[in-house]
């Protein structure tokens, strides 16, 4: 799909791991945008993913669906201006897909790319999401569009799947009983993340919260938008020292700006609801500080 130096388009905020496979590739992740609107949540700047196609010449585009840290599934309208827009100019659409069955806020307008028909279309799934599994190293795409473009992409995986050891035969042949488990185990899983998800709402929520949790449709991260009294470095670096308490910063997931936690709602809830509450009050405790500081100075 793509030689040394060729451009695929990733989405901003997003999980870094793919700018990191572009480069062990030799390849460029450029990124296009995912821009926020409270409280109506996320949606992405196809002006901007057009404008980034067209610059770079570009290869593939990249959507996570739902997106890693944003929680946020692909529109009905996105969806069929990326077809289009990959269709017309010859891109693959690979859509990592691992969070797809853990809907929070959203069940209305959500699908999968996986059988697309539209274009050349990588869908990719596995255990370490469906299950809660990562370990057993079980992943798997699915190939979907024209005829001709999704046998010679086949060929070509072939190819490179040959030139790496295959799965592992144990978890091979416990799948289909894996398999078997999703839909209940699926269930456990949203409950827990959506009883976590309240808990953040009701913990930072309020009228005399500095603090808000940005819609989170899907997935297991809630966004936490917090004061910019220090920087997010700082804030982890401080919560870990004096809470005992490891959160990732939005800097992380190459958020616009500062002030922005990611809370993994995957957690026991009764861990999560103490963690929060701690986390809210190292908040409160540093923005009374700057309040204090600032009328001392004047």
């Amino acid at each position: 799909m793509c030689d040394p130096g060729d451009t695929i388009l990733v989405p901003r905020p997003g999980y870094p791991l793919f700018d990191q496979l572009a480069v062990l590739e030799s390849d460029i992740a450029e990124p296009y945008r995912l821009e926020y609107s409270h409280p109506g949540g996320w949606r992405i700047d196809m002006d901007g993913l057009k404008e980034a196609a067209d610059k770079c010449d570009a290869k593939a585009v990249i959507v996570i669906n739902p997106n890693n840290p944003t929680g946020s599934y692909v529109s009905g309208s996105e969806r069929i201006a990326i077809i289009n827009l990959c269709a017309e100019r010859g891109m693959a659409l690979i859509a990592d897909e691992v969070f797809f069955q853990f809907a929070l806020e959203t069940n209305a307008g959500r699908a999968r790319f996986a059988g697309e028909q539209g274009c050349l279309c990588f869908a990719l799934d596995g255990l370490s999401k469906l299950l809660c599994l990562p370990q057993l190293k079980l992943g798997w795409m699915r190939i979907s569009g024209p005829e001709a473009e999704v046998s010679e992409a086949a060929s070509r995986l072939e190819f490179v799947a040959d030139a790496y050891l295959s799965a592992g035969a144990p978890v091979m042949n416990a799948l289909p009983s894996l398999l078997g488990k999703v839909d209940v185990f699926g269930d456990s899983v949203r409950r827990r993340l959506r009883e976590n998800l309240a808990a953040a709402r009701s913990i930072f929520g309020g009228p005399d919260s500095a603090c808000r949790i940005l819609r989170c449709d899907g997935a297991w991260t809630a966004l936490l938008e917090y004061p910019r009294y220090q920087s997010e470095e700082e804030t982890v670096l401080g919560l870990l020292r004096d809470e005992h308490l490891a959160v990732q910063p939005g800097f992380f997931f190459d958020m616009e700006r500062d002030g922005y936690l990611a809370l993994s709602l995957i957690l026991r809830p009764e861990a999560f609801r103490d963690g929060a509450m701690r986390l809210r009050r190292y908040i409160d405790a540093g923005d009374d500080h700057k309040l204090a500081r600032t009328a001392s100075l004047k």
